[in-house]
């Protein structure tokens, strides 16, 4: 009789705990700062949604920017990289880009978006704190 090991069987049961774990875990510390994100869920199921929080961006220039899907908002009045005029991080008026319509972005949707402007500049300035 031959005795074998079902590591497909096992590596599955691994992943499925794992991402029932981070869900729980995600739900129950709320929006935090991601080390890394986990993708066990979706190789249990290739149909489950992908839970990203906002990526908080950073320029070479101090300029600040928050993604969020398709959703990009400029926290400065200009360039924070090689781009003319250079910006002053925070200053007004912030620019807000959707960037499945404007990749290179260039418009700013700000006044036709105000709830996604309001909602982006909000966790932008939660995650920022005081100075």
């Amino acid at each position: 009789m031959r005795h074998g090991v079902d590591w497909l069987g096992h590596f599955v049961t691994i992943f499925w705990a794992s991402a029932w774990l981070h869900r729980r875990s995600s739900r129950a510390l709320g929006r935090s700062a991601v080390q890394g994100i986990l993708f066990a869920s979706l190789l249990v199921d290739p149909q489950s949604e992908s839970v990203r929080p906002p990526l908080i961006c950073h320029s070479s220039g101090g300029m600040f920017a928050i993604r969020d899907g398709q959703w990009k908002l400029i926290a400065g009045n200009g360039s924070g990289g090689r781009e003319q005029p250079k910006g002053k991080p925070f200053s007004e008026p912030w620019m807000l880009v959707d960037l499945s319509e404007d990749p290179g972005e260039k418009k700013n949707v700000a006044d036709e978006n105000p709830i996604v402007f309001e909602r982006l500049k909000k966790t932008l300035l939660e995650i920022k704190g005081d100075d």
